[in-house]
């Protein structure tokens, strides 16, 4: 009986020097694959950003898409155009001075030759003239809020571009980290199966997960190359070069105070829009109206002859007075369909702002909710985190099952990767707030809504 116990301690003692042996063996292991995983992300990476590339910021993106986005290009040129169409409204109002030289031959014998000097201009015409000017002011103002709408809009989708690059950054480096997690799992798993503490199933399992997790790896960098892509495109650059970008998660908006929404409401791009319009359909109605009016006009001109000796000259000056008596309904048409118009252009003002209410009302919360659930997440997050380091522990020890720590573990990834997506959720949210209230790409957060 003795010799068999001693037989069996000694066996246990065999068993423990060998596993001991085989866990310093897996330490070497593990410190060769960290350095293999390490390299092998630095590789992956840089075939998607080159060693010339230099990590952009957010400022450093909203100036290159300043400059080279050609949708702002073509609002730019669109508002060019509207101070243009002013220059030329407001030139037909004014006195306009025509010279002519006339000269002709009679049988070759005798000749010709006249000149001639003219200029007119619209005394009255029942503020036509006027409205028109004040129209072409409007157009300005009518371009320069499209070219803040156009200026919003590509903030916001370029804002989405260069969260989707940081995600897929900060997602690589966690998959990575995971995969690296899963190699040690792995080896853990199959030392105590070498040792007879574990059966195969658990190989098997432990060994699918790092194959997952490797596979997660490589699909982290095919999304990041798609990222890439779309800030790239945005950014207005003609070939697609890969983008590098640098920043965090945390929120530029931590206001918890609710602005006047129906402030803010008044003041988007989108009821700035309407407003003018309405502006725009007052003066076309109140243009439609001089056409009630007559018409004054005053007439100069000075000509005569430069082939008479000495040379003649006569100078004549008329006022002509005109009034539409009947034009078969037409001018009355005209003024209804303008007054129609402005009703309509009223109707939308209000509809608009209704809508912008309820838009601002909906993206409020949203941010609110979206900051209260990052910080939720990380409190689970780090108690999470805490949580797999003893159940590695008590693993290793024996206490808790291959099992238990398996769904342990899988819960952190879970974690680690939703809140990855919880956070950049935030900055989506914040963007939509932002682009709600008109941000263009100049903007600079401020409390209670911002400034632009």
């Amino acid at each position: 009986m003795e010799l068999k116990c001693a037989a069996q301690g000694l066996t246990v003692r065999k068993v423990k020097r060998k596993e001991k042996m085989m866990k310093n063996k897996a330490k070497i292991r593990s410190g060769c694959v960290k350095v293999l995983i390490v390299m092998f992300l630095a590789l992956s990476l840089s075939s998607y950003v080159s060693a010339e590339d230099i990590a952009l910021t957010w400022e450093d993106c909203a100036k290159e898409a300043k400059a080279n986005n050609p949708e702002l290009k073509a609002a730019t040129e669109n508002l060019a155009q509207a101070r243009y169409s002013k220059i030329v409204t407001s030139s037909s109002a004014l006195p306009a001075l025509s010279a002519s030289l006339n000269g002709s031959i009679r049988d070759f014998s005798s000749n010709s030759l006249s000149y001639g000097l003219s200029t007119g201009m619209n005394i009255y015409d029942g503020n036509k003239n006027l409205n028109s000017i004040l129209q072409a002011e409007e157009q300005i103002k009518y371009a320069e809020v499209n070219y803040n709408s156009v200026s919003a809009s590509i903030r916001a989708k370029l804002r989405t571009a260069f969260i989707g690059v940081l995600k897929s950054q900060q997602y690589l480096d966690i998959a990575g980290d995971i995969a690296k997690r899963r190699k040690q799992s792995a080896e853990m798993v199959a030392l105590r199966y070498d040792s007879g503490r574990e059966h195969k199933g658990s190989v098997l399992i432990a060994r699918a997960n790092l194959a997952q997790s490797e596979n997660d790896v490589k699909a982290s960098e095919r999304n990041l190359e798609i990222a890439q892509r779309k800030l790239s495109s945005y950014l207005g650059r003609d070939n697609f070069t890969p983008v590098a970008v640098k920043g965090d998660f945390a929120l530029s908006f931590r206001e918890n105070t609710k602005p006047d929404i129906n402030k803010l409401a008044v003041n988007t791009p989108a009821v700035k829009s309407l407003q003018i319009k309405k502006k725009i359909a007052e003066y076309s109605f109140s243009y439609a109206n001089g056409s009630y009016y007559p018409s004054l006009d005053l007439s100069a001109s000075y000509g005569g002859s430069l082939s008479e000796n000495p040379i003649t000259g006569n100078l004549s000056v008329g006022l002509g007075l005109s009034y539409n008596i009947f034009d078969f309904g037409g001018r009355d048409a005209g003024v209804l369909k303008n007054k129609s118009a402005l009703l309509q252009a009223e109707a939308d003002e209000k509809s608009g702002i209704l809508t912008a209410v309820l838009t601002l009302e909906s993206f409020w919360a949203a941010l609110q909710n979206a900051i209260d659930n990052v910080s939720v997440q990380k409190m689970l997050l780090d108690a999470n985190v805490e949580r797999v380091k003893i159940s590695e522990a008590q693993y290793s020890d024996g206490i808790i099952t291959f099992d238990s720590w398996t769904i342990i573990e899988y819960n952190l990834i879970s974690l680690q990767k939703s809140y990855i997506t919880n956070e950049a959720d935030a900055l989506a949210a914040e963007n939509d707030w932002i682009n709600a209230i008109g941000g263009i790409l100049d903007y600079n957060l401020k409390t209670n809504g911002g400034s632009k």
